[in-house]
């Protein structure tokens, strides 16, 4: 032992990070390890590096000693450390998004819309489904009826490879309450303050709980609609896309602080903020600090069986012929019934025989396909555990730049023959208690989830020009056509 006083804090460099202000000299890292369940294994204040003293054999110290105390103790002691700690938040977390290759998309389905923040309404553009087998090949566009028109590749695969390479910039806990399949938790939702609660920390990302007549719960829209991913495993990922803001790189990573946060919202469609915040505040004087970009994302992942394709029925084994058993039960000859030549008992067994094997190599086969797919759906669904313990708990943050990337929108776009105005279809007013203002969320979160007194049918898109228009590539004046299936 060093020391027992506080006052020597400072000369060993264990002053506690978390309570010093920014006067204090001697300000130590502090080190917490948490075991599974949140209980801390250690929680230690490491200092400064320890010098020889004079008359003190060089042998009794190393670069590897260290002055060090308990986070809840005044005694500071020499320790020996052989760690290289790191603060990057790059280096602590898997900073892989969705963890697929290209090679494992198999399906894009892009619901274009975005809000209107002012008329609290959807603009719609289109609903888009681009497929692909899962051995790779050509990707096809469902809603693509024009023969003049077809899906441009090279742009497909940029969007699949922005995709597979979407980087987490950031973290942002989320209020329990909200399932992973979007149900609500009553364990954490028991009255209509908890309800508001979860909305509001939902409108602060841009996104939005709203009645879903046709599965009569809730569905999530967000601010700049969503990206759904199909995978040959069998995970579909959809990605929700909300409101984007600029801070420094550490307001990025972990948001707002108990000292406030300089992150501001940025929603402006060149990229520049919008100055207006979302309950976090920004230092003016502060114009040296490099700002980065970043935009809210909300990754649901569900098991859809049907991207493993049809689902084999398990199939009968067939049983052996009796004669191969026992010859006596074929004549020495059969006649054909068309009074053909007679057909000896060595040529029956031996044609009894050849389909009785193919009949076995068939359902061997038949067994092969519906043991991989029960193999594949049952690797599917314990990944899926693991997928829902990731994306259940957390928004997560996604550089700007590969948002506009995904949301490209070419300089010309294809028109069909037919097309009406280029004007986004607009869905009636959403619920009430949608914010009606302009930043989305910053006030008046929903009271409810009831749904509303009327059904409200979503209007089809035939004429109208899709964000996913740069896919096509059209020989001719004549363009394509997208069709709403919704």
């Amino acid at each position: 032992m060093v020391t027992r006083w506080e006052s020597d804090h400072g000369r060993y460099g264990v002053i506690d990070p978390e309570t010093a202000v920014p006067t204090d000299e001697g300000i130590g890292r502090r080190i917490t390890l948490a075991g599974k369940e949140g209980e801390v294994l250690l929680d230690l204040i490491v200092g400064k590096r320890v010098e020889p003293q004079p008359g003190m054999p060089t042998s009794e110290t190393t670069a590897n000693d260290y002055y060090a105390r308990r986070a809840d103790e005044d005694e500071v002691y020499i320790t020996r450390l052989d760690i290289d700690l790191s603060t990057r938040f790059s280096d602590w977390i898997n900073t892989d998004l969705l963890e697929i290759t290209p090679e494992d998309v198999i399906g894009l389905t892009v619901n274009d819309y975005e809000i209107d923040e002012e008329q609290a309404r959807l603009k719609v553009a289109d609903l888009s489904h681009l497929v692909r087998s899962a051995e790779g090949g050509t990707w096809l566009l469902e809603e693509l009826d024009d023969p003049s028109a077809q899906v441009n590749q090279a742009r497909v695969m940029e969007l699949v490879n922005t995709l597979t390479n979407l980087s987490v910039i950031g973290v942002r806990p989320k209020l329990p309450g909200l399932r992973s399949d979007l149900t609500i938790d009553p364990r954490y939702v028991r009255q209509q303050q908890d309800l508001e609660r979860l909305s509001r920390d939902l409108l602060l990302s841009g996104l939005r709980l709203v009645p879903d007549p046709e599965s009569d719960g809730p569905k999530l829209i967000s601010l700049e609609g969503e990206l759904t991913v199909g995978t040959a495993s069998g995970i579909e990922y959809t990605l929700y896309f909300g409101r984007a803001f600029a801070g420094e790189e550490s307001e990025i990573e972990i948001g707002t602080s108990a000292d406030g946060d300089s992150s501001t919202t940025d929603d402006s469609s060149d990229g520049s903020s919008t100055g207006e915040s979302t309950g976090e505040t920004t230092d003016p004087t502060d114009e040296a600090a490099p700002r980065q970009r970043g935009r809210y994302v909300f990754v649901r992942a569900r098991l859809n069986p049907t991207l493993l394709g049809p689902e084999p029925t398990e199939p009968t084994e067939p049983p052996r012929p009796p004669e191969l058993d026992d010859p006596t039960l074929v004549p020495e000859e059969t006649v054909p019934d068309d009074g053909g030549e007679p057909i000896s008992r060595v040529a029956r067994l031996q044609a009894i025989a050849e389909q009785y094997d193919l009949a076995r190599r068939t359902y061997q086969l038949e067994q092969q396909a519906y043991q991989q797919y029960q193999s594949q759906l049952a690797e599917s669904e314990s990944r899926m555990a693991e997928i829902d313990r990731r994306f259940g708990g957390w928004y997560y943050v996604i550089d700007g730049e590969d948002f506009e990337s995904l949301a490209a929108r070419p300089s010309v776009a294809p028109r069909s023959a037919v097309a009406g105005p280029n004007d986004p279809i607009e869905e009636p007013p959403l619920p009430p208690g949608f914010p009606g203002v302009r930043r989305f969320g910053v006030s008046h979160a929903t009271s409810s989830l009831a749904a509303p007194d009327s059904a409200r049918p979503r209007p089809r898109g035939d004429n109208q020009v899709s964000r996913l228009r740069c896919l096509l590539r059209v020989d001719g004046s004549r363009g394509s056509r997208f069709h709403d299936r919704t």
